[in-house]
């Protein structure tokens, strides 16, 4: 229901739920903070088993992790959603899509912003830069917590702006209030 009415999705699952002081906050942190990255492909691999068995996703063409601005990206060393997305890859099969979608705005950190200044945070903040690689395909857009979504839905939005084609998306976890 998040992206209901605002970006056209086939479908959207989370296989946690995410809040403050809880194991999963420390696991995802650990991934992001910690160079934890052996975490984000365990969690991958299990998000990709409960997406394959959920008959919703399939067939997928291709996944895009949500990429970060090169400059956060080379501070931290990788990008979170990326391991997570090949964690899905091992456990489906389906190729990993990587510089395809890229960010091209740096941006403040999200984690203090409400729905509205993380939208506005990331408004226009995603490029396509190969539309016909893209076109008439079914993605899945990756990345580890949604929590108003607006991440998502400004990758989303790069991607549909500049070809049309299917959406899924699929995180780690959905943090809750």
């Amino acid at each position: 229901m998040l992206f209901w009415g605002r970006t056209p999705v086939d479908a959207a699952g989370s296989l946690f739920y995410f809040s403050r002081g809880t194991a999963m906050q420390r696991i995802l942190h650990a991934l992001k903070y910690r160079g934890n990255r052996q975490a984000g492909v365990r969690l991958g691999r299990s998000l990709g088993e409960a997406i394959g068995a959920s008959g919703r996703f399939s067939p997928i063409d291709a996944i895009i992790p949500v990429p970060l601005h090169p400059e956060r990206e080379k501070i931290r060393g990788y990008n979170q959603a990326e391991c997570i997305a090949r964690g899905i890859a091992v456990a489906t099969g389906w190729p990993v899509w990587t510089g395809l979608v890229n960010r091209i705005r740096q941006t403040d950190t999200q984690t203090r912003k409400n729905r509205i200044e993380r939208w506005s945070n990331l408004s226009d903040g995603f490029r396509l830069s190969r539309p016909e690689q893209v076109a008439g395909k079914h993605l899945l857009i990756v990345d580890d917590v949604i929590t108003t979504g607006a991440s998502l839905e400004a990758c989303a939005h790069g991607i549909l702006q500049a070809s049309p084609a299917k959406l899924c998306i699929a995180t780690i976890a959905y943090a809750t209030q």
